[in-house]
């Protein structure tokens, strides 16, 4: 399988189209008919999913990303493609077409809490399971998802809920999706990383400094890994 990419709520592994897996066959656009709904609820993907993104009533095939098989996802609108295929929002333009579904749980008693548009920041944030180990899911910088409003705390950190079991970090998002989280880089103690290179580095070594530009920071080295950096070795 090629490399997963770290470039998006969603929709977690996000991998390149050409992984050895195949997709279903699907329409490269199919339009709307009728009315999007409010529905809200979560949804499970059968394999690999095609995702579509939304724009005057066309939905065109997202062609450098899809989701990975066995994931849920909350959705908060659903719409009806001429295709007679239901479209479900899970991220902020990214629709699951229900070829792609193995579950539908609109009436999950979770979807009574709030839900509200999150946004990650200036670095791919990775996702983790209801116990705190990574769900092997990323999301990429600046995407953004739909979650629960309440925090969550597991293994002392803090989290927002964007699936049945798939939790971000609150250190991982931001404000918005323009807005980053960057610092100094001469901030004394700080990780930094090269967002250009997916490099970090350590206080003290010799390409410390970096761009603004391009420069993220993070409070651990496994912050940074889990981020999807590697670390300098200079």
């Amino acid at each position: 399988m090629k490399k997963t990419i770290l470039s998006s709520i969603i929709a977690v592994t996000i991998m390149l189209l050409g992984s050895t897996q195949s997709l279903l066959s699907v329409n490269a656009t199919t339009q709307t008919t009728g009315q999007i709904s409010n529905t809200k609820g979560i949804v499970t993907t059968n394999s690999i999913a095609t995702i579509y993104a939304l724009r005057d009533g066309t939905l065109t095939k997202v062609t450098n990303r899809a989701l990975t098989s066995n994931s849920a996802w909350i959705f908060n609108k659903t719409a009806t493609g001429s295709d007679g295929l239901t479209y479900y929002r899970v991220a902020t333009n990214e629709w699951l077409p229900s070829n792609f579904i193995k579950a539908n749980s609109s009436s999950n008693s979770n979807t009574s809490r709030t839900m509200k548009t999150i946004y990650i920041g200036t670095w791919n944030a990775a996702t983790v399971n209801s116990n705190g180990s990574r769900t092997g899911n990323i999301l990429p910088a600046h995407s953004a998802w739909q979650a629960f409003s309440d925090i969550v705390t597991i293994n002392g950190q803090t989290y927002y809920q964007i699936s049945s079991n798939e939790f971000v970090s609150t250190y991982d998002t931001a404000s918005s999706a323009n807005v980053g989280q960057n610092i100094d880089s001469n901030t004394t103690g700080t990780i930094v990383g090269n967002s250009s290179t997916n490099v970090y580095h350590m206080p003290g070594q010799r390409s410390y400094k970096i761009n603004s530009n391009n420069l993220v920071y993070f409070k651990t080295e496994q912050e940074a890994i889990n981020a999807g950096y590697t670390k300098s070795k200079v």
